[in-house]
């Protein structure tokens, strides 16, 4: 079933659509399913990289970014659920009003929208490269005790949200291209996962990376 005319680019662009991130957020107008990517356009009108649908059509959300969405996910940062968008943006909220006025707001590759405005949230991190190793956000652990976390698809750091901030997770030194993360209780606690090339599977235990798949790739043979 097709969801609306879609998600596309400008003729001008000459490129293909690119969704890598979704989420449901209430912007207070009801749960709606929010996309973020590589696009211009949601059902034929302009929307910069973020977009929603409300089950009958797709719209710009949040006045769009000025570059390529690669994370979303819904997130009490302390003053109430609040959509994360994660990539490699710049500025946020950057379709003028009717009036023209550019109300956009700079960000350091993360921001957060509370459904009427966005505030940067991207302090304290330095990517390697949003191009080739894209942002992408988790929500990750059990009932009421879920954290947010910040890592690079095919790099190698990892930071999750705490009091507000985010804080730089120690990885394994020879971990490369991380594929994944997960929060698991084993039966010792619940701990964090990490799947990457260099280490295979691995368990967070204490301060300790426990491993539970070893990777036998030997990227230099």
């Amino acid at each position: 079933i097709r969801m609306g005319q879609g998600l596309s680019q400008s003729p001008s662009n000459g490129t293909q659509p690119d969704v890598r991130a979704l989420a449901v957020f209430d912007d207070g107008s009801g749960p709606a399913l929010y996309a973020g990517g590589k696009f211009t356009l949601a059902d034929g009108q302009p929307a910069n990289f973020l977009a929603k649908w409300d089950g009958s059509s797709w719209s710009e959300a949040a006045r769009g970014t000025d570059k390529r969405v690669t994370g979303l996910a819904v997130f009490d940062d302390g003053g109430g659920l609040e959509l994360f968008a994660a990539g490699e943006l710049t500025r946020v909220g950057t379709r003028k009003d009717w009036t023209n006025q550019d109300l956009s707001i700079p960000a350091n590759y993360v921001a957060k929208w509370n459904g009427v405005s966005w505030t940067d949230a991207g302090g304290g991190i330095v990517p390697t490269n949003v191009v080739n190793t894209p942002l992408r956000l988790s929500f990750l652990g059990p009932p009421g005790s879920q954290q947010l976390y910040l890592w690079e698809e095919s790099g190698y750091q990892v930071w999750r949200r705490v009091a507000g901030a985010w804080e730089a997770v120690a990885v394994p030194p020879e971990l490369y291209t991380l594929r994944s993360l997960a929060v698991h209780d084993d039966g010792g606690g619940s701990t964090l996962y990490l799947a990457a090339g260099g280490i295979g599977i691995r368990k967070l235990v204490g301060t300790n990376w426990v491993s539970v798949l070893a990777d036998d790739y030997d990227p230099k043979s």
